[in-house]
Order: C-alpha cells, then structure tokens, then sequence
C-alpha cells in the first residue's frame, strides 16, 4: 500500500485497546474502514478470551487517525508511542501449583524506550516491564505478582512470548497464539525460564 493512496485511517482512541489500524483509499470507503476494524478487532480479542462487550470498549472508543487525507486530533497522532496486542497469559502459583488463564493487552513494541505495560481485560495497568537493549531480558513489577524476572521472545508477525518468574509465580503472556497453542507450550517456554 502506498500512503499517497490513503485517504483515511481508523484505529483505537484508548492506549490500551490493541493498535490495529485499517485504512481506506476513498471517501466513500470510510464505513468499510470502520467495520473492518472492529471485524479485526474481535478476532484478534475474542481469540484470547475477550468478551464482546470487552472488545465493543474498545470499537466505542475509536476513531479516524486521519480522514480524508487531513491528521485529525486523534490520540495516536499525538500522545501513543507504544503497540499494544491482545495477548493470551498463564499463571502458576508455586505455592499450590494452580494453573489460572486471562486475556491480556500487552505493549509489544516501544518508540520513546520507556517501560512497557500490561493491561487486564478490565482495562487497568497491572504491570510495567523493561527490556534490555537486545530484548531479551525482561525485569517486571505486577501489582498481584511482585517483582519478576525473565525473557522476551520475538516470534515475528507480531507474535511474540513474554516469560517471567520468581520465588512464587511463573508467567506467560503470549500474542497471536490461540490458548490451546499456550496450552500445548506453556511447560518448554517456562522451563528455558530457570
């Protein structure tokens, strides 16, 4: 696609919400635009877990990054630097060994070398994490879990494996994956943890 052929975008107003972007290349195709983001969204939410009136949040609070051909004062022209997914994550509580599952929004790329958050299905940071600059280690601070420690896999295709531990929890945050596949890989991606 070249961008002299863009007239519109549409994308998520809420930094949370996963950063998918659809555009049009005519005025009249803007309503096209619209429904295929929200059709993209819901798959990619409904994937992981997310309710429909989980991803309607998301639809709702979405608009035009630019229309017909001019930047409006959407958000993301402005204010987000960061691509959140929807991500699938499992947790095992060392102390009972109780596997417990979640949807989760996570920023899988940063443009301003920030901390990177993490998002649970109510829309509300749960934690923070840094990368180092191969992005392989990852330190992180849950509000539930503590501090953690681990490794960020980056799979392409904007998939990617996100696994963190200490003396109580093993996590695993993983995007573009169904649940069964994290399921099927949960065992491997925790045992390369320790």
């Amino acid at each position: 696609m070249k961008s002299k052929n863009v007239k519109s975008v549409y994308a998520s107003t809420k930094p949370y919400c996963p950063s998918l972007f659809w555009w049009s290349s005519r005025p009249s195709a803007n309503k096209d635009a619209k429904r295929a983001f929200r059709n993209d969204l819901a798959r990619r939410m409904q994937a992981v877990g997310f309710t429909n009136a989980e991803v309607e949040h998301c639809v709702e609070n979405s608009g035009f990054v630019m229309e017909n051909r001019a930047l409006t004062d959407h958000p993301k022209n402005a204010a987000y630097n960061n691509r959140v997914q929807a991500a699938f994550m499992m947790v095992r509580d060392l102390s009972t060994g109780s596997i417990s599952e979640a949807p989760a929004l996570i920023e899988t790329n940063s443009y301003d070398d920030r901390s990177w958050d993490v998002f649970d299905r109510r829309f509300t940071k749960q934690c923070s994490f840094g990368t180092t600059p191969s992005q392989k280690s990852v330190d992180m601070t849950c509000k539930n879990f503590g501090k953690l420690k681990g490794y960020y896999q980056n799979e392409g295709n904007d998939r990617f494996a996100l696994v963190v531990h200490n003396s109580r929890y093993q996590i695993v945050y993983l995007t573009r994956r169904t649940p069964s596949y994290a399921r099927s890989k949960f065992e491997k991606l925790v045992q390369r943890n320790n």
